[in-house]
């Protein structure tokens, strides 16, 4: 996982967004299961299914995005073209970030905790989110 986000995760060096424009496609599937022990950061064009019968089934702590900015576009107006679904998430810090921009869902998940869909002083657009349960606070920020 770590070498997938390597080249399709967040900013590189000097600002660049690797995978952007990657002909590079993954599915990291998830059979039941506790998977507290993953740092699940979902870099573009990848896409995190649980492949259990309920999203309770396979459950991370530590899953989300992350910035995809680049130097001239802060914030997640370029998050795009990456999604969840099927999973539980019971965030360590108590908030799972899921601050994307458009074909970046998240289907079906449970959080036990609060859900930022964006990054604090930055934007995002187009997110989407649906059949899930947030126990705590969805703070959509700048998203649409």
């Amino acid at each position: 996982m770590d070498q997938i986000h390597a080249t399709q995760g967040g900013r590189g060096p000097g600002g660049n967004v690797p995978g952007q424009w990657s002909p590079s496609r993954y599915a990291l599937l998830f059979a039941p299961g506790n998977y507290d022990k993953l740092k699940v950061e979902v870099g573009f064009y990848t896409q995190v299914l649980g492949l259990g019968r309920l999203p309770t089934e396979v459950q991370f702590t530590d899953i989300g995005t992350t910035d995809g900015s680049d130097n001239q576009n802060p914030g997640s107006l370029q998050t795009f073209w990456r999604s969840v679904e099927n999973i539980y998430s019971k965030p360590v810090n108590g908030t799972m970030t899921w601050a994307v921009s458009q074909a970046s869902p998240a289907r079906r998940i449970v959080v036990d905790g609060d859900v930022n869909l964006y990054c604090p002083g930055e934007y995002s657009s187009g997110g989407y989110m649906s059949d899930s349960f947030i126990n705590g606070k969805v703070d959509t920020g700048t998203q649409q």
